[in-house]
C-alpha cells in the first residue's frame, strides 16, 4: 500500500514495485489511505508524511489502529526527535528523502521478512517468538524448552517486546509498559538494567530472539525466521 500525494512520484514508485512483482494499492491523501485500510489487508505500508489533508503522524496512528502490518514512513526529517515521534505513532521503520530506489526496495523486503516472523498468538494469553513461549496469564516463560524464573518487571518487559516483534519500542513506551504510571526516578537506567538481565536470562541460540538496541531511541525484539 503506497500513500503518496505527488502524482509523478507515486506513479514511479508504483511502477517500480509492480515491476518487481508486488501488488500495489495506492492513495494520494490521508483520508483515502484510511478508507483503503478498511478495505484491503496490505503486507506493508509505504507512507509519505507530507499529505495535503491530514497530518502524516495522525495518519500513521490511525493506520496502526487499523492494521498490524509494518509501516515504513518516507520523510525528509530524520532527526532523533522526529524519529521518536514516528516510532511512538506506530511506524516500524523509515526511509529518508531523497532516497535511492534500491534502498527503498531493501526496506520493503526487510519489512516483509519481519511480517513473516511476527509473534504467533496461540490463544488470548500465549505468545511464541522463535523458541520462546510466554504464558501471559500463567506468568511463565519457556525458553528453548526450559521454564525460566523472571522477576515481575522482567516478565512485563518480555511480554511488551514479544507483542511487538521486530518493531522498535521507544524508551518511553517500554517504561510505561513495565512500570505504568509509577516510573522509577531514573527510568533509562532502570530499563537498561532490566534489559541486561533479560538478555542474560534468554541467552542465545539459532531460534532465540535477540534484544537489539536502537541507540537514542529504544529496543527491538528481533525474531529469527
Amino acid at each position: 500500500m503506497v500513500v503518496e500525494d505527488d502524482p509523478p512520484l507515486r506513479a514511479s514508485l508504483v511502477a517500480t514495485l509492480t515491476s518487481r512483482g508486488y501488488g500495489v494499492a495506492e492513495a494520494s491523501t490521508g483520508g483515502a489511505a484510511l478508507e483503503l485500510a478498511d478495505s484491503v489487508e496490505p503486507d506493508v505500508v509505504l507512507l509519505d508524511l507530507g499529505l495535503p489533508d491530514i497530518d502524516g503522524l495522525d495518519v500513521c496512528r490511525h493506520l496502526r489502529m487499523r492494521l498490524s502490518c509494518p509501516i515504513v514512513v518516507v520523510t525528509a526529517d530524520i532527526s532523533s526527535e522526529s524519529t521518536i515521534r514516528l516510532l511512538d505513532a506506530g511506524a516500524d521503520d523509515y526511509v529518508a528523502k531523497p532516497y535511492a530506489t534500491d534502498v527503498l526496495l531493501a526496506r520493503v523486503r526487510v519489512a516483509l521478512r519481519h511480517r513473516a516472523t511476527t509473534a504467533v498468538v496461540l490463544d488470548d494469553a500465549v505468545l511464541r517468538c522463535g523458541d520462546v513461549t510466554i504464558d501471559v496469564a500463567g506468568h511463565q516463560a519457556d525458553v528453548g524448552g526450559t521454564v525460566v524464573d523472571l522477576l515481575p518487571r522482567q516478565f512485563e518487559l518480555l511480554v511488551a517486546l514479544a507483542r511487538n516483534p521486530n518493531r522498535v519500542l521507544t524508551y518511553a513506551a517500554l517504561t510505561k509498559a513495565v512500570w505504568g504510571f509509577e516510573a522509577p526516578d531514573d527510568p533509562h537506567k532502570a530499563l537498561r538494567t532490566a534489559v541486561s538481565r533479560l538478555r542474560r536470562t534468554l541467552g542465545g541460540g539459532p531460534h532465540r530472539p535477540a534484544i537489539e538496541t536502537e541507540h537514542h531511541v529504544g529496543y527491538r525484539f528481533v525474531v529469527k525466521g
